[in-house]
């Protein structure tokens, strides 16, 4: 038999035509206004696809498809159904997919689906369901996924899903759920993904998901969870991902995951958890990543991670943690990157990082730990445990308790130090004698008082007075010589003062240096614990006197360093600093200043005036030790000079009317401190690749004016995932600025590479490159920005697959058919445009959102144009109607489910973007992300 195919979509048919060949096997009414009376499609014994989407049916009247014996996919969506016949799909014995979501149904009577027994897809989401009859899924035995999110569902009862026992994905999430009853999952034996995310759970009672044995995959996200039992997870043997992230869970009690021994990934962030006791995860030994931030905890026990032997990743960033233990990771062997920024921390304790391996990442975006709130050493040095900068500590390593470099570790009992003879502070309780850091009296006498046996008890009380008074005629000898400091040098009481602030931070690490102690105490008091309480008051007096000794060259050391350093250039001695995003990149393409400030800005909205000035500064006066965060880009005078003699164009990238773009090499010396920390730390001989955006001698004063307005605009973004400024030369002609280079150029472009090389990117490798736009976008929300033009082509890809938010070349890379010229409102990019913004001309970071979720479309998609070939007069039409861009065959659900919230009709529904990323997060697998960048 011949096959036919009739596309009646959108033709304002009245009812179904007659004369339909009999051979019809696809046929589409969508977009049409006509209700389904009884029989309506008899005669079609052939029809395989039927849909009746977009037609505002209120009704499905019984037999209304008999007679589609061999009908396979009937699309019922996007009506406004309140209720369907129980004969509604009788006879369709064939059906395998049946599409009802975003209808108006209330409820599901029973046995509505009754000899559906081919059905392997049904999707109920987006309607108004409450609640579910206890057979209402009756005889569905092939069924495997059913789609039940966005209702109003406020309980599942024991015997709801009774007989489906191939289903293995269901999606209860966006619903009214505030308990579950127990055993109400306890026949989908073949379950493996179930989504109860964003609904109204506070507990979960024990044995809730008792039968799962084949879940590998279980989101409890955005609920009201304020506790977990011990045995809420049991029977889940196969489960490799839970997330829990968004409660109220204010603990985690003992054996709460026990049994989950394929467990990879757990993600309890965003949650009112205050601690963490000791073996809180103990028996997950398969536990790759553990994501604890966003929470309340201010403490870790020392056993908290113990038996997590598989771990690589671990997130305690932004909690409130004011100290951590120095043997709290010690249990970590495999773990890779431990995020601890964005905490109330003021130092580390020594040997935080000993044992674990080296390369160790420390913030939850860098190797680096960053953003911090150190300020050991008076917020002039890296806290012990790490080495470089206040400002961008790295960990030691493997092999270190304390270091001055990668690797090269501090002396025994050395809490700082230039080299690994050379110690600038001891532990607590220690003194430097030479390069090296003994223990003082005090502490050897203490260590003998323990010691000792009880025996000589008296005899000892009588040695710690003679100590204690010793010790206090050497205070007073300090007292006194602080005081002669400060009397000939001010500058070297400034230097005592620091050191007595270092003291004080160097205090609570005393405990981590016990063994030390021990091994001093070993080395010059022999046998200590035979000794007579006259010997060791003998040799306490003794040490006393060399701590007085000591004082005294230690003041004389510290005149001779500060008259040597006098007679010294400045030196940069903090260390190396990470080198992230270093060969970043620009596309090659024209850059129009598209972001502006948040609110309802116009097409020709111009720049806040609360935007930085021009700052001209002599960098000379400063030095490289300073961190320039808030340092102006704009560069004048000798200082500009020096950039244009050392620039060097290596070739042209791209042109428009007012401007071109070059790539670029500058020595990485003649550029200002602040482009220097941005891009790490080099030789001041070394060069380094910019690119270059330079304005035409012939560009009209707007040009100008739009050329300076854009160096504005981006001088105050320092974020991973936005493209930064270097430099702006804009004092004399040719105006210039410098740019980040990103080397793999724009991520449309890239798609498109791969997709022609047939280089297919993995679900996590898409999920990766979506959420860095979101940090990203992120990022720019703090700032009150909205960026207007968010799209693959504006977004960079540069080394280890790092995405950046970028805006060049918007009216250079789209065809005529991605725009909608609006009468005055110039060109605009209607397929990435959000109706309001379409409509109204109103752009927010909602309107961005929008923005997002079709640049999120473009990345599953391989950078396909989104609506095709559609126009963009036509795609504001089929937006306007409801429409919206299909799931690509390459796009996971759960990913495609998040694009549509991005497009909302209504602005607030919209999920923001610190959201978005959050979800992205819980959708990574923890798989390997490729260099496709290197590989197209």
């Amino acid at each position: 038999m011949t096959r036919t195919t009739v596309d009646c979509s959108y033709q304002s048919l009245a009812a179904v035509p007659t004369g339909i060949p009999v051979s019809t096997t696809y046929l589409s009414f969508t977009g049409n206004r006509f209700s389904i009376p009884a029989n309506a499609f008899t005669g079609l014994p052939a029809l395989i696809t039927l849909r009746l989407n977009q037609m505002q049916l209120i009704s499905i009247p019984a037999n209304a498809f008999a007679g589609l014996t061999a009908l396979q996919y009937l699309e019922l969506s996007y009506n406004q159904l309140t209720g369907i016949s129980a004969q509604a799909f009788t006879g369709l014995t064939a059906l395998n997919y049946l599409d009802l979501s975003n209808n108006r149904i209330t409820k599901i009577p029973g046995s509505l689906f009754t000899g559906l027994t081919m059905l392997t897809t049904l999707s109920l989401q987006f309607n108004h369901i409450t609640s579910l009859a206890t057979n209402a899924f009756t005889g569905l035995t092939s069924l495997t996924q059913v789609t039940l999110q966005n209702n109003n569902i406020t309980n599942i009862v024991a015997t709801t899903f009774t007989g489906l026992s191939s289903v293995t994905q269901t999606d209860l999430s966006y619903n009214k759920l505030t308990s579950l009853s127990a055993n109400a999952f306890t026949d989908l034996s073949a379950l493996t993904q179930l989504d109860l995310s964003y609904n109204m759970i506070t507990s979960l009672s024990a044995n809730t998901f008792t039968g799962l044995s084949a879940l590998t995959r279980l989101d409890l996200s955005y609920n009201m969870i304020t506790s977990l039992s011990a045995n809420t997870f049991t029977g889940l043997s196969a489960l490799t991902q839970l997330y829990l992230f968004e409660n109220q869970i204010t603990s985690i009690p003992a054996d709460a995951f026990a049994g989950l021994t394929a467990l990879t990934q757990l993600f309890l962030f965003e949650n009112q958890i205050t601690s963490i006791p000791a073996d809180a995860f103990a028996g997950l030994t398969a536990l790759t990543q553990l994501e604890l931030s966003h929470t309340r905890i201010t403490s870790i026990s020392a056993n908290a991670f113990r038996g997590l032997t598989a771990l690589t990743a671990l997130y305690l960033h932004s909690v409130q943690l004011n100290s951590i233990p120095a043997n709290a990771f010690t249990d970590l062997p495999t773990l890779q990157r431990l995020a601890l920024n964005d905490n109330p921390l003021t130092t580390l304790p020594p040997g935080l990082f000993k044992g674990l391996p080296n390369g160790l990442a420390l913030s939850s975006s860098a190797p680096f730990l960053s953003s911090n709130n150190f300020t050991f050493g008076g917020n002039t040095v890296a806290p012990p445990s790490t080495y470089g900068s206040v400002f961008q500590p790295l960990p030691c390593g493997t092999a270190c308790a304390t270091c001055y470099s990668a690797g090269s570790c501090c002396g025994i009992n050395c809490l700082t130090c230039t080299s690994n003879n050379s110690c600038t502070l001891c532990y607590e309780g220690y003194v430097a004698m030479g390069d090296y850091c003994l223990a003082s009296a005090a502490t050897n006498a203490s260590i003998a008082s323990a010691a000792s046996s009880a025996s000589v008890a008296s005899t000892q009380s009588a040695s710690a007075a003679s100590i204690a008074s010793l010790v206090s005629a050497t205070s007073a000898l300090s007292a006194s010589a602080a005081s002669t400091a400060s009397a000939s040098d001010a500058s070297i009481a400034s230097r005592i003062s620091a050191s007595s602030a270092l003291s004080a931070s160097a205090a609570s690490t005393a405990s981590a240096s016990a063994a030390s102690v021990a091994s001093s105490i070993a080395q010059f008091s022999g046998g200590a614990q035979t000794s007579s309480p006259v010997v060791i008051i003998a040799a306490a007096a003794g040490a006393s006197a060399a701590v007085i000794v000591i004082l005294v060259l230690v003041f004389v050391m510290l005149r001779r360093r500060r008259s040597q350093r006098a007679d010294m250039p400045s030196k940069d001695s903090a260390g190396p600093i990470y080198q992230e995003a270093v060969e970043m990149a620009i596309s090659p393409q024209n850059h129009s200043a598209r972001s502006h400030k948040e609110d309802d800005v116009p097409a020709t909205a111009s720049i806040s005036q609360n935007q930085p000035e021009p700052v001209y500064e002599d960098f000379s006066s400063h030095t490289t030790e300073e961190f320039y965060d808030n340092e102006s880009p704009y560069v004048a005078g000798s200082n500009s000079r020096r950039v244009r003699e050392g620039l060097t164009i290596v070739k042209h990238l791209a042109s428009g009317n007012f401007g071109d773009v070059a790539l670029g090499r500058v020595p990485f010396g003649v550029l200002s401190p602040r482009a220097q920390v941005l891009l790490g730390r080099k030789a001041s001989s070394e060069v380094v690749q910019v690119a270059v955006k330079s304005l035409k001698s012939h560009a009209d004063e707007q040009s100008r004016k739009d050329f300076e307005s854009e160096a504005k605009l981006m001088a105050p973004f320092v974020h991973p995932n936005v493209v930064r400024l270097l430099a702006a030369l804009v004092e004399s002609e040719p105006h210039l600025v410098l740019l980040e280079f990103v080397q793999y150029g724009d991520l449309r472009t890239l798609l498109q590479k791969s997709k022609k090389k047939s280089l297919s990117w993995t679900h996590n490798e898409q999920v990766h490159a979506i959420r860095q736009i979101a940090l990203g976008m992120e990022y720019l929300g703090t700032l009150h920005f909205v960026h207007r033009d968010l799209a693959a082509r504006n977004c960079l890809v540069g080394q280890g697959m790092v995405v950046k938010i970028a805006d060049f070349g918007l009216s250079r890379e789209l065809t005529e058919n991605d725009y909608y010229r609006m009468q005055t409102r110039g060109k605009l990019p209607v397929k990435w445009m959000a109706p309001e913004t379409m409509t109204f001309r109103k752009f927010s970071t909602m309107s961005d959102v929008w923005s997002f979720g079709v640049t999120a479309w473009e990345c599953c998609s391989y950078g396909e144009t989104p609506y095709g070939q559609v126009s963009g007069r036509e795609t504001l039409v089929h937006v306007e109607a409801g429409g919206r861009l299909p799931m690509s065959d390459t796009c996971m659900p759960e990913l495609y489910n998040m694009m549509m919230s991005c497009w909302n009709a209504t602005p607030d529904f919209r999920p923001t973007f610190a959201q978005l990323a959050k979800v992205l997060t819980s959708l990574q697998d923890g798989t390997t992300i490729r260099e496709i960048g290197a590989m197209v």
